[in-house]
């Protein structure tokens, strides 16, 4: 991924994301997309954007310690059910401080929980692939890069 476009795609990731969340839950009730609650639905958006450009460094910095991803299925799929469980927890944690300080206003309780892991954490799944993918491919231009100077 280029330099551009890795910087400014974790903006336009917590764009989406918050606005899915809006969308699938003001639609059912005939709201409209802000509501009456604009500075928290505008908090929430800066704080999806923030969730995810954190995210991203964490990421990047977890392979660059990590030197080499993993290749095996049943590593694979022990990394990304950690990183669901590390999405539910701080999602949750986040979501539940924010409501309590004021800042976000979830109404239906439990029910804006639920949704809101439904749709942020399989969104920062699909997030985490597209960086493993772009990791997993620099590894591989790598070590072809060093295969073809052993030849030479």
């Amino acid at each position: 991924m280029n330099t551009i476009l890795r910087r400014i795609f974790p903006f336009l990731y917590g764009i989406v994301m918050f606005a899915a969340v809006r969308i699938i839950t003001d639609i059912p009730k005939d709201e409209s997309l802000w509501g009456d609650q604009r500075s928290t639905h505008i908090f929430s958006q800066l704080s999806s954007i923030i969730s995810c450009y954190l995210f991203d460094l964490i990421c990047r910095f977890y392979f660059k310690k990590k030197k080499k991803p993993a290749q095996d299925s049943r590593s694979i799929l022990k990394e990304y059910g950690i990183v669901c469980l590390c999405m539910f927890i701080f999602l949750n944690l986040h979501m539940y401080i924010w409501s309590h300080l004021g800042f976000v206003f979830l109404g239906n309780g439990l029910a804006d929980y639920a949704i809101a892991n439904v749709i942020y954490i399989p969104l920062f799944l699909i997030y985490y692939a597209i960086i493993r993918s772009d990791v997993t491919y620099k590894y591989q231009r790598e070590q072809e890069s060093q295969l073809e100077k052993v030849k030479t």
